[in-house]
């Protein structure tokens, strides 16, 4: 005599990965790992400075208490300084002289204004004609940003623990 066999049915094949690939990932499903991953990131950061503490950067002439700042390129995007706080028009030549003098002035500051503003290809440098340091500080905060006051004498200076 033959024993019949119960014998389950296997479910149809079906084409495709299974439904349960399509399914979100959810936090708690994942390993939490290195807990320094999930810590939001640090404001970007600019260094202000005022032209009398850039020293023979800034051609003679120029107001001592006007501002100027530097930032990472990749953080120009955030500055709404210009939308916030419209300038008056400048002659061309003065105005291409101080961009000039901040251009040199990052070349040759560029290791310690990094230490300030992070990692960067390129640095991003401007200055306002009209603003007063404090209103470009409080622009700069409103766009995020921690503002860093390290410009002394014609260079960056690079206090201990002050580099983020």
């Amino acid at each position: 005599m033959t024993k019949k066999r119960n014998r389950i049915a296997a479910p149809p094949r079906r084409a495709g990965p299974p439904a349960h690939w399509d399914d979100p990932i959810v936090a708690h499903d994942v390993a939490t790992g290195d807990v320094a991953a999930h810590e939001p990131d640090p404001p970007p950061r600019v260094v202000v400075a005022l032209f009398g503490d850039l020293g023979n950067w800034i051609p003679k002439g120029e107001p001592p208490d006007r501002t100027a700042w530097f930032l990472a390129q990749d953080d120009a995007g955030l500055v709404e300084i210009f939308d916030r706080l419209p300038e008056r028009a400048m002659p061309p030549q003065a105005s291409r002289a101080i961009l000039a003098g901040l251009r040199s002035f990052a070349v040759d500051q560029s290791v310690t204004l990094q230490r300030y503003i992070g990692p960067t290809g390129s640095i991003h440098y401007g200055f306002h004609v009209d603003a007063t340091l404090e209103q470009v500080v409080e622009s700069f905060e409103q766009d995020g940003f921690e503002v860093v006051d390290a410009v002394r004498d014609g260079r960056v200076l690079v206090v201990p623990g002050d580099d983020g």
